[in-house]
């Protein structure tokens, strides 16, 4: 969540996503937000 403007990183975390899971519908920035945040708890910004 530090970087949640950081593109480059965003990409690459939606690709790491589709290699582990190819069949699995896209995700909105919204969705990864939100995975992302259940991941890894919310963090100060």
């Amino acid at each position: 969540m530090e970087h949640r403007n950081d593109n480059e990183a965003f990409h690459i975390y939606i690709d790491r996503r589709r290699a582990q899971s190819p069949k699995q519908m896209p995700m909105t920035i919204e969705e990864a937000e939100a995975d992302l945040q259940r991941r890894f708890g919310q963090q100060a910004s």
